[in-house]
């Protein structure tokens, strides 16, 4: 159905969230490419890293999101 709307012109890209299993990535792109990642990340922890590399090899933009309750703010 997406894909569709895209070949109308009506969706730009085709993303997923929250997916961090490569396997499922390159299942998805069997029936069409996935076109954008976002995933929670943080430099610190690397538990993305697989999946960030996989975007970088594939040329799938990866959107890193870091929820607000996760940062620390020094006044």
């Amino acid at each position: 159905m997406l894909g569709q709307l895209q070949d109308e012109g009506k969706v730009r890209l085709i993303g997923v969230s929250n997916t961090y299993d490569v396997r499922i990535l390159a299942a998805l792109g069997k029936a069409r490419k996935v076109q954008v990642v976002q995933n929670r990340w943080h430099e610190g922890n690397e538990w993305d890293q697989k999946v960030f590399n996989y975007c970088k090899e594939n040329g799938i933009m990866y959107q890193c999101v870091l929820p607000l309750h996760e940062l620390t703010i020094s006044v």
